[in-house]
């Protein structure tokens, strides 16, 4: 039994604390192949043990019982004490750190006191000397609850029944999980920024384009063989001009107050922003009349930008379909928008992954619009999602719901 113990306190068991190295992973591979080879020889004597045992009589059994249950005691026991004697090693050995370090601001209190409070005789002097008193005991106060009362807090919330290895290491997970969400963030404050100042200079540059232009015109008049030419530019810059105009309610001065507008004004618009690759895909874009009559009360820019990306990934994945199709609904008994096309369907695997900041399935895609989309409605107290369930989901591709409130009734 005694080999047993000793056997026992050899176990080693992998740190939760620190990740251990290929190196050490081997050797600790190594090490616990032979302790568990050790472990089983020790299995084996005593079931060679048992069998001996069965040819034992009555009384060399309750003999034996007897021996093996006073040993089981004292070993319980032993071990019991063996970690109360560690627990009061280890308390003896803070005690002596607290007591030296108690004596520590004592001493600083003393040199204090003596180095600032010259000798007194007038009852003024002393009136003095009682408040410094005071005040250097407040802070010396502070410096030990400072000091202490963390660790002291600390050890008082210890329990038995709390693994504080398992808790610290569900916090650094979370710690990792905070800092990858905080570099995230901090790359769209960037992407933000550069929008921002590309915005500045489209404005600039849309002024000396439409100076050009009016130049242009004149000079197609007088020489009539370009006026084919201004006729081109003059209709791509138009086109141009209306995406510019249709992404100002966009930016972060226009979520300064909500608007009424129709679920057929955001139709009109998004037809007017895709107009030309819906007629190059030849996409049928349509409505219900409960969409259409659906009267928002909310944030222009936020609403706009999310049905722009809805639209936009729809128009990527309608392409290899034989047949294009984009639906916008609004559904009286749920209050929610539905947005469905006829292209190829979200798997369920990935339905709520979609939203991670940084996921897509887009060649060449950033996955930054659908968890934009969703921050944004949820900053307004809505929020979007994807769903299969066929009662959404009537043109068997990728459909979203926005769920609404009473703040855009």
């Amino acid at each position: 039994m005694d080999r047993k113990e000793r056997l026992r306190s050899l176990k080693l068991i992998s740190p939760k604390r620190i990740s251990l190295s290929s190196t050490q992973e081997r050797k600790l591979a190594e090490y616990q192949a032979t302790y568990d080879s050790i472990c089983d020889n020790f299995e084996s004597c005593e079931n060679a043990i048992a069998q001996i045992r069965k040819r034992f009589d009555v009384q060399n059994l309750k003999k034996d019982f007897e021996n093996q249950y006073l040993y089981s005691l004292r070993e319980i026991s032993a071990l019991t004490n063996q970690y109360i004697s560690r627990i009061s090693a280890i308390s003896d050995t803070h005690k002596i750190l607290l007591s030296n370090e108690g004596r520590s601001f004592t001493e600083q209190f003393k040199q204090m006191v003596s180095e600032s409070i010259p000798p007194m005789n007038l009852p003024s002097e002393y009136e003095d000397a009682i408040k410094q008193v005071a005040m250097y005991r407040e802070e010396i106060k502070t410096k030990i609850d400072n000091q202490f009362a963390p660790f002291v807090s600390h050890i008082e919330s210890l329990s038995l029944d709390i693994d504080e290895e398992v808790i610290l290491e569900w916090y650094q997970s979370k710690y990792h999980e905070l800092e990858e969400r905080l570099d995230a963030t901090n790359e769209l404050a960037q992407l933000g920024i550069s929008a921002e100042i590309i915005d500045h200079e489209l404005y600039s540059l849309h002024a000396q384009m439409a100076n050009s232009l009016n130049y242009f015109k004149e000079y197609s008049r007088i020489h009539t063989e370009t006026a084919s030419q201004y006729k081109q530019l003059s209709v791509a810059f138009e086109h141009m001009e209306a995406n510019y105009k249709m992404l100002q309610p966009l930016y972060r001065t226009a979520k300064k107050q909500r608007t009424v507008f129709t679920g057929r004004h955001i139709m009109d618009s998004m037809c007017t922003f895709f107009s030309q690759r819906i007629k190059d895909l030849d996409v049928t874009i349509e409505s219900t009349a409960n969409f259409d009559n659906y009267e928002f009360f909310t944030y222009e820019s936020v609403i706009y930008s999310v049905f722009i990306n809805i639209i936009n990934n729809a128009l990527y994945w309608l392409i290899p379909s034989t047949r294009r199709v984009i639906r916008m609904d609004y559904q009286q008994d749920t209050n929610e928008i539905v947005v469905m096309n006829s292209g190829e369907r979200i798997d369920d695997k990935i339905i709520q992954d979609i939203f991670t900041l940084f996921f897509t399935r887009k060649h060449n895609g950033r996955g930054i619009g659908l968890y934009l989309a969703r921050q944004s409605l949820k900053s307004i107290g809505m929020d979007i999602y994807a769903t299969n369930a066929t009662e959404y989901n009537r043109l068997n591709g990728a459909c979203f719901i926005i769920k609404l409130n009473s703040i855009s009734l």
